[in-house]
């Protein structure tokens, strides 16, 4: 959308400019008539081509000032005109607004305050009045539409040039790290070997895919930005090690051609029971540590978790205690 700025002031400066111009003109053809011309005419002497020529040249040269002149006093005075019908105009359109806006105002039942409407109109006038509230408000045109740019690039990124996929992937595959550094610290710290070691080797696992999630992600990344969106689209499905191994990307990074390795494929299913595996180990001892501290609560035992057997949990005595109910701390 265009729009245009009118500065009565500025169109009366120039009006101003234009008459002076005129002027000069004026006096510059009057200082030729007086000076030059009228000597050459009362000149009573001897005639001669070169006296007839500058007689000729000065007349044509007053006429060309002359009509200069009136050039500029006309443009002077059509600036005058034009600055007129814009303030008439500018006067009728604001009372067409306030007319408008009255009536909006008072069909949806909105307060129309002539004291607001007044405060307005003066701090909007400061703003288009002058240079300085011109300019003021032209930056804050600019600033809105440099920051409207900023948005659309960074959402066209977002949503067309695979910036969602990459962030989620990113921080999917930085939690599924922390998460693998977390399980084998705890692991380390949990006392039992076999379920520190299970617990150790799930947590590098999960930490190993986490990196494998972040790497194919920024490859996915690299591939919708050089206009391949369907092959960034599908090694960004790719997510832990076992996938890239069972994925045609491992034979090249256009993941084209494919053809089924033995190697790989097993490799890949070893990942999976190993990972399996250690996650049961993790989840059986949880769940006893779980059972145990239930017991312990609901028993009132001071007995420390590992003096408590599975075969106290479960005894006879338990369950007749807790049919009826008697199974308290």
């Amino acid at each position: 959308m265009s729009m245009v700025a009118i500065s009565y002031g500025s169109l009366k400066d120039a009006s101003s400019e234009s008459n002076a111009v005129a002027k000069k003109l004026d006096q510059y053809a009057d200082s030729l008539y007086n000076n030059v011309y009228r000597k050459l005419e009362s000149y009573s002497g001897n005639w001669t081509s070169n006296l007839s020529t500058a007689k000729s040249k000065t007349n044509a040269k007053i006429t060309e000032l002359r009509n200069e002149q009136s050039k500029y006093e006309a443009y002077a005075a059509d600036l005058i005109e034009l600055r007129d019908e814009c303030e008439e105009v500018d006067k009728a359109v604001k009372s067409k607004v306030s007319s408008l806006t009255a009536s909006f105002k008072e069909a949806h039942g909105i307060r129309n305050s002539h004291i607001e409407n007044a405060i307005s109109y003066f701090f909007t006038g400061l703003g288009n009045d002058t240079a300085f509230g011109r300019w003021l408000g032209d930056k804050k045109d600019e600033f809105d539409s440099g920051m409207n740019y900023i948005k659309d690039t960074i959402k066209e990124w977002y949503n067309f040039e695979g910036g969602k996929e990459l962030l989620k992937g990113v921080l999917v595959g930085a939690l599924e790290v922390a998460i693998g550094v977390l399980a084998i610290v705890g692991a380390i710290l949990s006392g039992g070997v076999l379920v520190a070691i299970a617990g150790a080797v799930a947590g590098f696992i999960t930490a190993a895919n986490g990196f494998a999630n972040i790497w194919n992600e920024q490859k996915a990344y690299s591939a919708t930005q050089q206009n391949d969106p369907a092959t960034g689209r599908r090694r960004s499905e790719i997510d832990t090690w076992q996938d890239y191994l069972r994925s045609s990307f491992i034979f090249g990074d256009d993941g084209e051609k494919y053809k089924y390795n033995e190697f790989y494929n097993g490799l890949a299913t070893g990942i999976d029971v190993v990972n399996t595996a250690c996650t049961v180990v993790t989840l059986a001892n949880s769940l006893g540590s779980l059972l145990k501290n239930g017991y312990k609560w609901a028993t009132g035992s001071a007995a420390n978790l590992k003096d408590i057997t599975m075969k106290q949990i479960f005894s006879k005595d338990t369950l007749i205690l807790m049919q009826r109910g008697q199974l308290v701390p």
